[in-house]
């Protein structure tokens, strides 16, 4: 018999997440109930879904189906969230609040002060908060998205994505004579910007005359029949999760160079690696991996990544190393053990 049940209310499934479920079910007290959305065509993730005794896998049309009643079969202690999106969610939740039991929304927009945001905050403020006891948030740009919708400080929990440390483990030492390798991971979107990454790759080759480096791009989507081919970039194409480690373990530093990121989850597996990172001032994971360890430049200005690309080419073994040890002190940020605190803090506090 399990003494907690918490239910889950998701969108797509994403490798971060199922590694902390399956974590936080390693605690047999607790019954897990997810339910969730499909998985998006330009990320064919495979085999997320893994019931475990006290762990549950529903789709959100299986659910929808069945209506409230299945909520009132299942008794959760505590109801999760992703966001205000989905009205059926939100009617759920409404249901849910009415008979008393713990609420909770998540979420990963940071705060930009733009007029849209601030329109937003008043209005969930004013019309949702009263759903929501907590807010669960990924770092602090988010936090002061919850406070501005209303959340005092002791209702706000971060952390909420976290890297699966299992798999991404520190790689090796730097050889002296091997290949140095500029690892890119994600979409084949614009908004990665993958296009003015691969422009300004070759064109800090030129500048500097290296022989030395190669970007290495994994990822898929809409401008894969327009990447820059060259001997020094390779396309590997998507790649499982779980053979991501390999491939890293060769690389020298990744770079993440985003026109817009919520946040940037890549940049903390990467950071457990113990790579150098580089990433835009878009990219916000920048706020908890992101200091002494690599690089940061102006997002959507080819100039500005290519400086910082010439800075990274021109960097020494022992320099890339000291960038590689902060990294993984920082990848220390958030973990699985401040995960599961959090959902006991959610359970048990008033």
């Amino acid at each position: 018999m399990y003494s907690k049940k918490i239910v889950f209310l998701y969108p797509s499934l994403a490798p971060y997440f199922t590694y902390a479920l399956q974590e936080a079910a390693k605690n047999k007290d607790i019954l897990f109930h997810v339910v969730f959305e499909p998985t998006s065509h330009e990320a064919p993730l495979q085999n997320l879904e893994k019931d475990l005794d006290n762990l549950k896998f529903y789709t959100y049309q299986d659910i929808a189906r069945q209506g409230f009643s299945w909520f009132k079969h299942i008794k959760p202690d505590l109801v999760l969230c992703s966001g205000w999106k989905n009205k059926i969610y939100l009617y759920w939740v409404l249901r849910i609040k009415i008979n008393g039991i713990r609420t909770g929304v998540l979420f990963d927009a940071p705060w930009k002060n733009t007029i849209k945001q601030n329109i937003i905050a008043n209005l969930f403020k004013f019309g949702l908060k009263f759903l929501f006891d907590w807010a669960w948030v990924i770092g602090k740009p988010q936090r002061t998205f919850a406070q501005k919708m209303g959340f005092i400080d002791q209702r706000i929990l971060e952390g909420f994505y976290i890297a699966d440390a299992h798999l991404f483990k520190p790689k090796a030492d730097e050889k002296v004579h091997e290949k140095k390798i500029l690892l890119f991971i994600g979409r084949y979107v614009t908004e990665k910007g993958l296009p003015m990454l691969w422009h300004a790759f070759l064109e800090a080759k030129r500048i500097t005359q290296d022989q030395d480096w190669q970007l290495h791009c994994l990822g898929t989507g809409y401008l894969w029949e327009s990447k820059v081919l060259n001997k020094d970039i390779v396309h590997f194409g998507f790649v499982q999760p779980e053979d991501i480690p390999a491939i890293a373990g060769q690389s020298t530093a990744f770079i993440l160079p985003s026109n817009e990121e919520n946040w940037g989850m890549v940049l903390h597996e990467m950071a457990c690696m113990g790579l150098p990172l580089i990433c835009s001032d878009a990219v916000f994971a920048k706020t908890a991996f992101l200091q002494d360890n690599g690089f940061i430049f102006e997002s959507q200005n080819q100039e500005s990544l290519t400086k910082v690309l010439i800075q990274l080419f021109q960097s020494t073994r022992e320099e890339r190393r000291a960038m590689g040890q902060k990294s993984l002190q920082l990848a220390k940020t958030y973990t699985i053990e401040k995960w599961q605190e959090s959902l006991q803090k959610m359970l048990h506090d008033c």
